[in-house]
């Protein structure tokens, strides 16, 4: 929940300044050891990202990992696997990881579904985000 404070704060001084720059989703936790670092938690957006030291290498870009799939009696009738991330935009709404297992799904309509995420929150999402597996 502070989390979600934290990047909704962001996000409007960001919007009220008109410009987001460039950001990324933290993968790991880092606690920060100088007055000059910024420490966040994993799954939190960072914005306004820059690369001070060019000679600094970055880390190689990670392959996502391969999807578990939940335990069959877990999944309900019908289920998918995320194809992109989405990220809830209104109340009501699933939040999901690209390779995430959506479970229990509901077909609301052709564009909108309903079901489940890892954490077992149920909303509603976009259709054309997931894979349908069964």
């Amino acid at each position: 929940e502070a989390q979600k404070q934290r990047e909704v704060e962001l996000q409007q001084q960001n919007q009220a300044s008109g410009s987001r720059g460039q950001c990324a989703r933290a993968v790991y936790d880092y606690d920060a050891t100088a007055d000059d670092e910024l420490g966040f938690r994993e799954g939190e957006i960072v914005y306004n990202v820059e690369q001070l030291d060019p000679g600094c290498p970055a880390a190689p870009p990670m392959a996502p990992p391969l999807p578990q799939a939940p335990a069959q009696n877990d999944m309900g009738e019908n289920y998918a696997v995320a194809l992109f991330e989405y990220v809830a935009a209104e109340e009501g709404e699933l939040s999901f990881e690209e390779g995430e297992y959506v479970t229990h799904i509901e077909f609301l309509s052709d564009d909108w579904w309903e079901g489940a995420n890892k954490h077992g929150e149920f909303g509603l999402f976009p259709s054309n985000f997931v894979k349908l597996q069964k």
